[in-house]
């Protein structure tokens, strides 16, 4: 890329590039991308049903509601298996993230902050 002119080293020995558009287009292909948790969660998300009359968060309802979406979304290519081979439980970086993510989601809706 330095040979056709594209990227040069700016003062601090940094990367520079002479043209914007392929920083974007380089920056869009090695960025990570989402993989659609938030719309499927925001699709069925409806934050006041999880709050009582006073206001408070019902948190039985709130879990109960995503343990209904873990049944839904299955989990199946992040479940780990025994030494026989069944399934036996999900790995709890893939549960964190699930579970973030759908708490993200019900904090937009209801306009909360974390």
């Amino acid at each position: 890329m330095h040979t056709n002119g594209l990227i040069t080293w700016d003062k601090n020995y940094l990367i520079e590039f002479w043209v914007p558009l392929y920083q974007k287009k380089l920056f869009y292909t090695f960025y990570s991308y989402t993989n659609g948790e938030s719309s499927r969660i925001s699709i069925t998300m409806i934050g006041y049903h999880y709050l009582t009359e006073s206001g408070r968060i019902d948190f039985d309802k709130l879990i109960d509601k995503y343990k209904n979406h873990i049944r839904e979304r299955s989990f199946r290519a992040y479940r780990e298996k025994d030494e026989n081979g069944k399934f036996k439980s999900i790995r709890e970086a893939a549960t964190m993230y699930s579970f973030e993510t759908f708490i993200s989601i019900f904090l937009q809706d209801i306009e909360g902050k974390s």
